[in-house]
């Protein structure tokens, strides 16, 4: 009831509006702020709410708000609160979206604008709120009215951030000019196409946002997301009864994979079932209703699972390997992701150590890569005539050095080469105790990633390139790779310290003055892109970015503040004159930055040049006086009439209308104590 009555004014929410438009609107209307109302039905569940994630309010307000206690505070239905959000559209989409929260929320802001808010100008002319469906990267026209939606003031052109206080009325962030103005300037051309498309891009959202039910019923005991999947791979190919890849339309290969493998209830990561099923609506001729109510055949169903691809491992085909023609020795081994674009069921024989896989043009059983063809062909003829390796590398064109080291090093475990050839005798080579657990180390630097080893491995333990190579391929360490393939693949690495090591990177930034840079935190720490995301961690990252860049503009203001003094002092010093621009040339920054980032420091500019011209007046005053001086001991020498216009025209100095020249003239003609010597005009 105490929740009832906190906001006890409860102006009327227009149909449509985003929950963060009306939330602003309501702490207008009681008195209070959007920002106190966040941090009332804040859950605390994830990091505290702030700027950068209040879009959760409307994308998916389960992750950080309790929602039942907004649903008390605004006196309105679960389903009439939702309905002011994407939720709607997620519960139409997946079957338990609570269990998949974080991957939906990001999967949704791929899809919404989250950094600026948008908005029909003649529409907030009429009303105050903001529409949910403006924020749709896709919108870009007002249905309504057929004028564009933009994000941008009219007057100052500044885009309008998705929250900030002058949302409690439609005015600009900056110069607080209406954003209503200026509409009847932006009418759309009536280009039939792109108005027909954008429509059709409304009727698919509003569909998503605003109707009831699922968008489809499920197919036997497939779930929500494989029925759609199921439904756009039989759409997408004309509704024929045999599955046919070629025959596919609307949707690309990446896609088409994702599909297939959300179809076979394995795990896929990489694309949004709500992205695709957009794409493929707004692409295809189908309507909503259509794909509501067309029946997948059980033929098309079954085509689709007979088409997999055969998993049985086949034999190795290695010439020198003792286990050639025979698969008692292979192991599959999905370690290799790179091979998945060309071969698929990705194995290695335990013996030899050569991958294989099926060849996804031929369906031939084959090497996965060119290794048997480089060491029978190429390399080994080349050893056997004693050519070096630098040699190697000058005579095999598009065959690296580097490539060279990894071939030699695998020839030299499987004894395919001498062991006291000429340039493996200068290597020193002593057996290694503790190799394997010297990789786990290699491992735990940059994970599985066999090129970053090298560098890692010369720095640790003293190894050269192909040392590493050699040790890479001894019978120990690949067994330990091969057994130990890492789960990361499938699931992150375990980094349940990403918080501390934004923070210690953070630490590293500030004190090696370098710039926050997202690839250089994934290489140092061995975090992948994917990871980030896994943990949901991309907003930490631009948060702690953003503060780093804070600090670092900071820490460069402190830098010209220096370099400017330092620059003032010594001119000042010098008796050296200076204006603004060469102090704006000294530190390297115009005016106008320092203006918008730093007001005080060019103000302090502006003074020091001030000061500078003070003391070269007092200068030139210093020196008139002295030639005036000089100029009157002249006259008197060469019995010359010492007056006012004599000494100017001898000293070329002009005391007329000089107030403190006359008055030094005067105190020296006074000093003379000669009548003579008065002025005579």
């Amino acid at each position: 009831m105490q929740d009832e009555k906190r906001y006890a004014v409860r102006p009327k929410i227009e149909e449509g509006e985003a929950l963060t438009s009306y939330l602003f609107r309501l702490a207008e209307a009681n008195g209070t702020s959007f920002l106190r109302i966040i941090h009332t039905i804040n859950t605390q569940d994830y990091l505290k709410i702030y700027s950068k994630r209040y879009y959760h309010v409307d994308l998916i307000p389960y992750r950080q708000v309790d929602v039942s206690l907004l649903e008390s505070l605004l006196g309105m239905s679960h389903d009439e609160l939702l309905s002011h959000t994407y939720y709607p559209a997620v519960v139409k989409i997946y079957d338990n979206p609570l269990n998949e929260i974080d991957d939906i929320s990001f999967r949704l802001s791929l899809l919404i604008e989250t950094k600026k808010r948008k908005f029909c100008r003649k529409c907030l002319l009429e009303n105050r709120g903001y529409k949910l469906i403006w924020q749709i990267k896709d919108i870009e026209i007002c249905k309504i009215h057929n004028i564009p939606i933009e994000s941008v003031c009219n007057n100052c052109g500044k885009i309008q951030p998705f929250t900030r206080e002058q949302m409690m009325i439609p005015s600009c962030v900056s110069c607080a000019y209406p954003l209503s103005f200026g509409y009847e300037d932006c009418v759309v051309k009536e280009v039939q196409q792109q108005f027909s498309m954008q429509l059709k891009i409304y009727e698919v959202w509003e569909r998503l946002l605003r109707r009831k039910g699922a968008i489809s019923s499920r197919i036997d005991d497939f779930n929500l997301q494989q029925t759609l999947a199921l439904k756009m791979l039989y759409l997408s190919q004309s509704q024929e009864n045999k599955y046919k890849m070629s025959r596919i339309k609307y949707i690309t290969k990446g896609e088409i994979k994702f599909l297939r493998r959300l179809i076979r209830g394995e795990d896929s990561k990489y694309h949004s079932i709500i992205g695709i099923l957009i794409r493929f609506l707004l692409k295809s001729n189908y309507s909503i209703d259509e794909f509501q109510t067309v029946d997948v055949s059980q033929e098309f169903i079954q085509s689709l699972f007979e088409d997999q691809r055969k998993t049985e491992l086949g034999p190795c085909s290695t010439p020198w390997c003792q286990f050639k023609g025979m698969t008692t020795t292979m192991f599959e081994y999905s370690q290799y992701s790179k091979a998945s674009v060309t071969h698929h069921t990705s194995s290695i024989c335990t013996s030899c150590f050569i991958s294989y896989g099926y060849d996804k043009k031929t369906g031939e059983w084959s090497e996965i890569g060119n290794t048997i063809n480089l060491v029978s062909n190429i390399i080994f003829p080349l050893l056997e005539v004693g050519v070096s390796k630098n040699k190697m590398g000058q005579m095999l064109a598009g065959i690296s050095i580097h490539k060279i080291n990894i071939i030699i090093g695998y020839m030299y475990n499987q004894k395919l080469i001498p062991k006291d050839y000429k340039f493996l005798s200068n290597l020193n080579l002593q057996t290694e105790e503790g190799l394997v657990n010297k990789f786990k180390i290699l491992r735990k630097h940059v994970g599985g990633f066999r090129y970053r080893m090298v560098a890692i491995a010369n720095k640790l333990f003293g190894w050269s390139a192909l040392e590493f190579y050699i040790y890479y391929y001894t019978s120990e360490v690949q067994m330990y790779l091969i057994h130990n393939e890492r789960k990361e693949e499938k699931e992150p690495r375990v980094h349940k310290d990403l918080d501390q090591k934004l923070v210690e990177y953070q630490e590293i930034c500030k004190l090696e003055k370098k710039t926050f840079s997202s690839k250089d935190f994934y290489e140092s720490y061995g975090v992948s892109h994917g990871v980030l995301g896994y943990y949901n961690l991309f907003d930490e990252v631009a948060a702690a970015r953003e503060k780093q860049n804070e600090q670092l503009k900071s820490d460069e203001i402190q830098f010209y503040w220096s370099t400017a003094r330092e620059y003032t002092e010594k001119k000042l010093n010098e008796e050296q004159p200076f204006n603004c621009e060469s102090v704006y040339a000294a530190i390297g920054k115009r005016r106008k930055w320092l203006k918008e980032n730093c007001p005080d420091f060019a103000e302090w500019i502006h003074q020091q040049v001030g000061v500078s011209k003070r003391q070269q007046a007092e200068i030139r005053l210093h020196e008139a006086k002295r030639k005036i001086k000089e100029t009157i001991k002249q006259l008197i020498e060469n019995d010359i009439n010492v007056s006012k216009t004599n000494i100017t025209k001898y000293s070329g100095i002009n005391m007329w209308g000089k107030i403190e020249l006359g008055m030094y003239y005067h105190s020296l003609i006074e000093n003379l104590g000669e009548a003579e010597y008065s002025d005579a005009g």
